[in-house]
């Protein structure tokens, strides 16, 4: 069996934060949603019972941004305890080995070893140094494979592009989202 492309870097912080930078930047509608509910609930909610008292009215709009801050800030508190228990697991900062064949993906960081099928794939984010292979579960929540764009072997980015548009069925209707070219 072939491999067609592997790549082999160390996970340290600014990587791992780019990490949760480009999973959150693509949910970020999705959160801006979940924020505008917040916000709504808590504007009603002084409108109706505290239409007396104006400090109650601005505690309620106060939690309000309170909540809609946690939910578009709070991926980098997340990020952080992260990276600590990721430290303390592996100790130390990992060595991620990814390698692309024709059947499956192999992932493998220490002892931790891993395939995953091309199936399972359902996004590719972009940033500017890595690519981020989105694996969607409903049961634990998203996950990815991390391949840094520098270390990869085999072929230049856009070739693994392709490469992976090829055999990823659920890919073929979301594409690649690059968040490279966007501030953080």
């Amino acid at each position: 069996m072939k491999k067609e492309f592997t790549c082999e870097f160390v996970l340290d912080r600014p990587l791992y934060y780019e990490y949760a930078a480009g999973l959150a930047r693509s949910y970020k509608k999705l959160q801006y949603v979940y924020a505008a509910v917040f916000a709504a609930f808590f504007a009603v909610l002084a409108a109706a019972y505290f239409r007396a008292s104006l400090t109650a009215s601005l505690v309620c709009a106060l939690i309000a941004a309170l909540c809609a801050a946690s939910i578009a800030f709070g991926y980098r508190f997340t990020a952080r305890m992260n990276f600590s228990r990721l430290l303390y697991l592996h100790g130390g900062e990992p060595q991620i080995s990814v390698s692309f064949d024709a059947q499956r993906i192999s992932n493998s960081a220490r002892d931790a070893h891993g395939t995953i099928a091309y199936r399972q794939i359902n996004r590719i984010l972009e940033t500017k140094r890595l690519l981020i292979l989105v694996i969607e579960d409903v049961r634990q929540g998203h996950k990815g494979v991390i391949v840094a764009k520098a270390a990869l072997r085999g072929g230049t980015v856009e070739e693994l592009k392709r490469f992976l548009k090829a055999r990823c069925v659920n890919l073929r209707r979301q594409g690649v989202w690059n968040f490279a070219r966007f501030p953080r």
